[in-house]
């Protein structure tokens, strides 16, 4: 992984936690925050060409910005922005960062709790769950494993606004070890457990 050391200094300065806020919008990562228009940052002609569902019916869109496409990503080596294509001012409703870990889950997993603390600290009144060492539903052997921790910081909130994960793939996946920190508003966790009951 390039640069491992330069990364896990400068995730705290990417990532900028709000000082005893329960908005979503005080969050701050690469510059991105709930309910800014991504047109900020990219173009609209790049919003359509890196929207990565492909489902009509959702809602919701993600669109995928990789470090090596956008020179806006200064720490993280990819994110997803959740957005609502019928929106003309593309406002976000979820943030996804990731930052590559190859092979290195002990590492991952270090700043993973490192973060959760700091988080922990700055919202007394947070309520969390945790989901350590699961199998990876997409992984059949049960090689792949996910270790996450859930935060909700607004008591009105019907969900887990906040989720820090490790993923540690096993090899005949091909996929990339990884820290991912999500950032979801309830609207789009609304549509996305509705399509998981239809599912």
């Amino acid at each position: 992984m390039k640069k491992l050391s330069i990364y896990l200094f400068l995730i705290f300065f990417s990532f900028h936690l709000p000082s005893y806020s329960n908005d979503l919008k005080e969050f701050v990562i690469e510059d991105m925050s709930i309910g800014d228009s991504l047109l900020d940052h990219i173009s609209k002609e790049e919003i359509k060409k890196f929207n990565i569902d492909s489902n009509n019916n959702s809602v919701f869109k993600r669109i995928q910005l990789l470090s090596n496409d956008f020179s806006l990503l200064k720490t993280y080596d990819g994110m997803h922005i959740w957005i609502d294509p019928n929106d003309k001012d593309y406002l976000i409703h979820g943030i996804e960062a990731m930052l590559i870990f190859k092979n290195d889950i002990s590492n991952c997993l270090f700043k993973k709790d490192e973060i959760l603390k700091e988080i922990s600290g700055m919202f007394k009144n947070n309520k969390q769950k945790s989901k350590e060492n699961e199998n990876h539903s997409q992984d059949k052997s049960g090689k792949s494993k996910t270790f996450r921790n859930f935060i909700s910081i607004n008591q009105s909130s019907k969900y887990y606004e906040l989720e820090l994960a490790c993923y540690d793939w096993s090899e005949e996946m091909q996929f990339l070890d990884h820290f991912r920190i999500s950032i979801i508003t309830d609207k789009v966790n609304d549509i996305l457990e509705m399509e998981t009951i239809i599912k």
